[in-house]
């Protein structure tokens, strides 16, 4: 989306590389204040604010995380805010949403963790925020690559995302649980973009604790019910073992008694 006042490319780029050095805050808010909240994407309708929202990753710079061929998940979006309107107040963007590229060949974006922009009069804010990729086989996000803001994604989606949220899990983990629900991804598939059985086994657990079910946590499960299976089975084992024990017992007590007893009435 471009700004009411239209930016310059230049100008743009500028915004961009403080984000990659600095990540400064272009506007400031007063705690003490009690400001209204409204979602990034009722603003954006109001004409409330211009947005640029724009992967963070770039070829020429230093990456935090590079996950096989980009950067998919923690701070790995940028947003670029100018406020139209002359009342300071807080725009939230919710874990969840859905962040939809401008080109179809990028991969639609979750954002993973919930976060408010604090936002004063004519002022412009810039900053990265926490996101994931949400279908793995197409491109990454990148500086040069535009998204809109969209809807909340499936409800699944939602959940895990809050799960990843409050239990700050924004990294691989999080990422490869998301494609194996998203993207219905394999061991196979995500063992190409660095996961191991350990990972695997971790990034099952977040979706068993969101009871997501998806290829990597299916086997696991039935493993849990094999595993209460032979228990079970085990128990019933042991359980007639000592039932047998007790019965053979009690036949060897009852012949030592009758053989007692005959011996005494011989006497």
């Amino acid at each position: 989306m471009t700004f009411k006042n239209p930016l310059n490319k230049l100008l743009i780029l500028v915004v961009l590389f403080q984000l990659f050095s600095t990540t400064n805050v272009y506007s400031k808010t007063d705690k003490k204040t009690k400001q209204p909240t409204i979602s990034l994407k009722n603003a954006i309708k109001k004409k409330y604010v211009s947005v640029i929202i724009s992967g963070y990753s770039a070829p020429s710079f230093f990456q935090d995380i590079i996950d096989k061929d980009g950067l998919h998940f923690g701070k790995c979006m940028t947003i670029v805010i100018q406020c139209e309107t002359n009342k300071p107040f807080i725009i939230e963007l919710k874990a969840g949403t859905e962040l939809v590229p401008d080109d179809s060949t990028f991969q639609t974006m979750i954002v993973t963790k919930t976060v408010n922009f604090p936002i004063n009069s004519g002022s412009y804010y810039g900053t990265r925020f926490y996101a994931m990729c949400g279908e793995m086989h197409d491109l990454p996000p990148y500086v040069n690559s535009f998204y809109t803001v969209g809807n909340f994604a499936d409800k699944n989606i939602v959940r895990l995302a809050n799960y990843l949220d409050e239990n700050y899990i924004q990294n691989m983990l999080g990422q490869h649980a998301l494609w194996a629900y998203s993207d219905k991804a394999t061991i196979k598939d995500l063992i190409k973009y660095g996961a191991d059985s350990n990972s695997i086994k971790l990034s099952a657990e977040i979706l068993n604790k969101v009871d997501i079910k998806t290829n990597i946590n299916k086997k696991l499960k039935l493993e849990k019910v094999k595993n209460k299976e032979n228990d079970s089975n085990l128990i019933t084992i042991i359980l007639g073992s000592l039932s047998l024990i007790f019965f053979t017992t009690s036949l060897i007590l009852f012949a030592k008694k009758n053989k007692s007893k005959d011996f005494d009435s011989k006497d």
